[in-house]
């Protein structure tokens, strides 16, 4: 959870609960080595370096403990200390997401130049992981769709549920015309192919089978890559601390931003209940007190019954003004561009095309 946080911009967040989780598991070679990153990224060099040396004192084959240390060494200018550390890292057998880490930060800090043999290390590991890669597991057996609460069975045509989903699709098909025509300046980003997961509940693999991202100014929903496939929802990483349960990191709402510039954001994560497939949003502030006292109550902002529900009234219909508002107080109704080409025009570039498609009134 914690790395929702920091990705979402919430980095004091982050941190508060990753120096919970370490004072609770001073031995979680994880916590230490991820908490080691972020002080990098903050920063403050001693922090991290003696945050890693812990974790390699547990582990002394910690992948990420001997890159920061590395990371480290480069920042203060010592190239050959670096050198050392990540030959040792070199030796390892290090999973592809770590190796995809690495080499964006190498790449971020411009530290890849001065280390080719880190790219070459990279590009010679994935070729070797596509040559042994695993037998994907069979696939499952096919299960009934789930009974609504009247009992009869969801009707099928062509293998696709009737009702609430195709009129997602075909709301998601009038926003990409209205786009191409007037260019709002949003994103309706082509879904990727999906496979069945049994122990997800019904709609969210249904949901992100129609559309891999949606972005407007305040808006931005993407497939979480947790559900890529049946493997990758097994083995996704969990924290049994959670309080909240290892919800999945769908997107975010967000205070009017560019779009050029993405990685600014000063709104809320939108997370996603794998347990009941009900999308809601916490305020990281409440989610840290949460997580130092899990046995008291803390709001939640619930968003439909289930991830269909979520995506039909809220990112596509007249609820979405009160999904914005609610989580990060912005009224997209009367908030308007002040100058220049689109004066007085929705500032909120999602609103702009709700409104235009006649999805909003």
């Amino acid at each position: 959870m914690a790395v929702i946080w920091w990705d979402n911009g919430a980095r004091a967040a982050a941190l508060e609960v990753l120096e919970l989780l370490v004072d609770a598991n001073p031995y979680s070679v994880e916590g230490l080595t991820t908490l080691a990153e972020y002080r990098f990224e903050s920063g403050r060099f001693d922090d991290a370096e003696i945050l890693a040396e812990r974790a390699l004192a547990v582990d002394p084959d910690a992948p990420a403990a001997l890159f920061v240390l590395g990371l480290v060494c480069e920042a203060r200018g010592d190239g050959a200390g670096a050198a050392d550390w990540f030959e040792r890292l070199r030796a390892l057998a290090v999973d592809a997401e770590d190796r995809d880490w690495m080499m964006e930060a190498l790449i971020n800090h411009r530290m890849a130049g001065r280390h080719p043999e880190m790219i070459l290390w990279y590009e010679e590991t994935a070729t070797a992981d596509t040559a042994t890669a695993p037998v994907p597991l069979p696939e499952p057996e096919p299960v009934p769709p789930t009974l609504p609460a009247g009992g009869a069975a969801r009707p099928v045509i062509d293998g696709e549920p009737t009702g609430r989903l195709a009129a997602i699709k075909a709301k998601l098909e009038l926003l990409k015309r209205l786009e191409a025509e007037h260019g709002f300046g949003i994103h309706v980003e082509e879904p990727a192919t999906l496979e069945h997961i049994p122990e997800l509940p019904y709609g969210v693999v249904e949901v992100f089978s129609l559309f891999r991202r949606l972005e407007g100014a305040c808006l931005r929903i993407e497939q979480p890559i947790e559900i890529n496939s049946r493997t990758a929802w097994l083995t996704r990483r969990r924290d049994p601390h959670d309080p909240l349960g290892n919800p999945l990191r769908i997107g975010c709402v967000r205070r009017r931003t560019r779009l050029s510039n993405p990685d600014i954001e000063d709104g809320s994560p939108i997370l996603l209940d794998a347990e009941t497939g009900r999308a809601f949003a916490i305020d990281p502030d409440d989610y840290v007190f949460h997580y130092k006292h899990p046995y008291e109550h803390v709001e939640i902002e619930y968003l439909g019954a289930d991830a269909v529900a979520f995506c039909d009234d809220y990112l596509l219909g007249e609820k979405y003004p009160w999904l914005v508002k609610s989580v990060v107080g912005a009224d997209v109704r009367t908030d308007r561009i002040r100058k220049g080409r689109y004066k007085d025009e929705l500032a909120d570039t999602w609103m702009r095309l709700l409104v235009s498609a006649g999805l909003v009134p």
